[in-house]
Parts: C-alpha cells; sequence; structure tokens
C-alpha cells in the first residue's frame, strides 16, 4: 500500500456496484466480490475508485444508514487486506445528476447542500481512525450553472470535513463532468491536503461513438476514425442546436495524439502553476466504436498520461458500456471478452504497462515538488459563501444511470 497520499493514483473504476446500479442484494453480493480487488492489486495497481450513491448510505433525517455504510466499509477492508488505497466518489445525491440537467439545484439549494454536508461529516465521523489510503471524492462531475458554484460547494464541503477530520486526503474536480478544459475556470480549494481531478473522453464523436445518450451526435455517421477527422459533422451545423452546433465546431480537424495533448494543456497550466497532484480519474471507450479504433485511442491517451505523470483510474472494472470485465449482454459476444475469464486481456496490460511508468514520470514531472509546496502550506480551505442565481447549465452528454 503506498505510503504517501501523494504519490500517484493507478487503478480502475467500480462503476455499477454502489452506484448506477439497483442496488439489490444481488448486485451488492455479486458484481464485485473480493476477488475484484485482488485483481487490481495483481495487475500492479495501487488504487481503487469506487463511486456510491447518497442513497446508499443516507437516511432521510441525514444520519448513515448501517446497513449501506457497511458495504463502504467491506470495501475498506478488502482494500487494506490487499494493500490498496480506495477513493469513496460520491457519484449521485439528491439535487445532483450529470445526466439530467434538470436535476442540479445541490449547488444552490440551502438544503440540499446542508444535506450533502451532513453527509460528509458523518462519514468523515465514521472513518476519522482510518489512515491516508482512504480518499474522499467530494462529488462526481460536477455540474454547475457557473464554475464558481461548484467553487462555493467544492469550499463548503472541505470545510465540513475539515471541521471533523483535519488530515483525510481529498479529491476535487473541475466543472462539467470534470472535464480538462474546465481547469481554467478552477481554483484550488486552499487545502493543502487536496488531490484535484479530471475526467477524458476526448473527442467525444469518438469516445462516444453510437452512444444513445449522447443525443446531438444521433445523426452523425458510423463508425468515426481515430487518429482522423470527424464524419458528417457538416450535418450538425445550421440546424438550430446551439449545443451541437458548438460541439461540431470543437471536433472540427484532426483529433489523433496532439490534438488529445492540446486538449490537455488547462490541466498542465493548473498543475505547473498551482504544484497540486492531479489525475485522470475517469476515460475510456464506449463498445460500440471498432477494436481498432478503441486501442489507438487508449494507446495515445495513456501514452499521454504516462508522459505527463499523470495516475489514472480507467473507467470501468466490470460492464458499463466500457468494462475490462464483460460477461453477457450487450457487448460479451465481443472476440476481446471471449476466454474464460471474460477479460479483455490486451487492455488490462496496456493499463497495466502504464502503470508502471507513471510514478517515475510524475517525478520527473516535479511530483516531488508539488508535495514539498502542499507540506509547507497546512492551512485549510475557507467556508464557501452563498452566492447569486446563475444560467442554466449545458446538457449532460455522459453514460446514462443503470
Amino acid at each position: 500500500m503506498p505510503k504517501d497520499w501523494r504519490l500517484p493514483v493507478t487503478g480502475v473504476n467500480f462503476g455499477g456496484w454502489l452506484s448506477q446500479s439497483d442496488l439489490t442484494a444481488k448486485r451488492l453480493e455479486t458484481f464485485i466480490t473480493r476477488a475484484d480487488f485482488a485483481f487490481v492489486r495483481e495487475r500492479g495497481f495501487n488504487t481503487v475508485r469506487l463511486p456510491f450513491d447518497a442513497r446508499l448510505v443516507q437516511a432521510r433525517d441525514g444520519g448513515l444508514r448501517a446497513e449501506g455504510v457497511a458495504w463502504l466499509t467491506k470495501a475498506l477492508e478488502w482494500c487494506r487486506a490487499e494493500g490498496l488505497r480506495l477513493i469513496l466518489d460520491l457519484h449521485e445525491i439528491e439535487g445532483h445528476s450529470f445526466t439530467d440537467m434538470s436535476q442540479n439545484d445541490l449547488y444552490q439549494d440551502p438544503a440540499l447542500r446542508s444535506r450533502a454536508r451532513k453527509l460528509w461529516v458523518a462519514l468523515a465521523r465514521h472513518f476519522a481512525k482510518e489512515g491516508e489510503y482512504l480518499f474522499f471524492e467530494l462529488l462526481n462531475e460536477a455540474v454547475a450553472p457557473e464554475a464558481r458554484l461548484w467553487q462555493d460547494l467544492a469550499e463548503d464541503l472541505t470545510a465540513a470535513i475539515r471541521g471533523v477530520d483535519p488530515s483525510r486526503p481529498l479529491v476535487v474536480g473541475s466543472n462539467l463532468w470534470n472535464c480538462a478544459g474546465e481547469f481554467a475556470n478552477l481554483k484550488p480549494t486552499g487545502d493543502a491536503r487536496t488531490v484535484y481531478t479530471f475526467h477524458f473522453y476526448e473527442p467525444i464523436h469518438v469516445t462516444h461513438q453510437g452512444a444513445p445518450w449522447v443525443k446531438w451526435a444521433a445523426g452523425l455517421p458510423l463508425p468515426q476514425p481515430y487518429p482522423g477527422k470527424a464524419v458528417g459533422i457538416e450535418a450538425v451545423l445550421g440546424r438550430g442546436d446551439t449545443q451541437a452546433e458548438a460541439q461540431a465546431r470543437h471536433l472540427k480537424g484532426v483529433w489523433n495524439s496532439r490534438r488529445l495533448e492540446e486538449a490537455l494543456q488547462p490541466v498542465l497550466e493548473f498543475r505547473a502553476r498551482h504544484r497540486v497532484p492531479i489525475f485522470c480519474g475517469e476515460f475510456g471507450v464506449y463498445l460500440k466504436a471498432p477494436r481498432e479504433t478503441q486501442l489507438a485511442w487508449m494507446r495515445d491517451f495513456t501514452g499521454l498520461l504516462v508522459k505527463h505523470g499523470f495516475g489514472f483510474t480507467y473507467w470501468s472494472h466490470r460492464g458499463m458500456d466500457f468494462g475490462l470485465y464483460y460477461e453477457g449482454a450487450p457487448w460479451g459476444h465481443l472476440p476481446q471478452y471471449s476466454n474464460p475469464a471474460h477479460l479483455d486481456t490486451e487492455l488490462a496490460d496496456l493499463l497495466a504497462e502504464r502503470a508502471r511508468r507513471v510514478a517515475p514520470a510524475a517525478a520527473a514531472q516535479g511530483g516531488a515538488a508539488a508535495a514539498r509546496a502542499a507540506a509547507r502550506n497546512p492551512t485549510p480551505a475557507k467556508k464557501a459563501r452563498p452566492r447569486g442565481q446563475a444560467v442554466p447549465a449545458a446538457k449532460a452528454r455522459k453514460r446514462p444511470a443503470r
């Protein structure tokens, strides 16, 4: 188990278990087991990012549901047994949805914000004796109407946790689905034990080609190439759909490793300016894409993670339309899963190889300097101040809850 919370994260997401699932007893008891945690260790990774939903662990009065928290505790025990770190990622909570923009009142509704604070305070108290192998990720893929509203909430939740636990490592992403471009609008929370995170699915017409929840791209022809130019973008223009046209204009031109690296620049600049640790919390290619496209994109992007010393957690371990493991519909028939383990060995091997190279690369990119800067500044974040009203946010573009 890594002994320093600042060391690069390498691992996978256990999506679809405690979040984006029906949370039935069968799902909880069989979808992820101790063997999955052992797999993470055996592949040479050091971290599990565990999405969980507030409805699993929070009672109506704001307190904790013992039967739900028991699953977080079990995951933590299995991580400890395998020498892994655990990121508890608050994936969904009342007032926040990364798929339905009409449900995002969390950022400005005092009652909903209070409920989120109560949840994190209760979890901080419950896990207060755990070491720094346990991380709290304040919210998955914030989609506030304005970046400043998410900034306020992130600082508010940070301050609430720090009132109970002064040293728990925290994770904060950027607004609008943790996208790299929004790091231009993100500010450090002021907390010296916070790691920052981004998600990367650029360009969306490649990584989510054919995904039914990316409505604006429904008319694009398939398959979409990578590397190469987006096909059929012109048909999206001139239809009067502001978001679709903005996406289409963004996607114009050739997409290759150089273009992906350009999309990472706001994250690189944020790290250089503030000397803070950053990792990529989600990335992957929807399984409807041609296999050669998936692997080409994965090789290029993970190569950039190594080049720039970014740790990562791949989306996702099992199922969820991106999984390393897939058994049954809709993608278990694909050739990469036609083995007794139903494991995409080629992709798992690529990620393991990248993980082995990340730590040296991070050191070369100045990770030690970032750690020294954090050690010199132990000041926690100040509590956020309420601010004014904002304009509606853009429509969600990621996978649906399932």
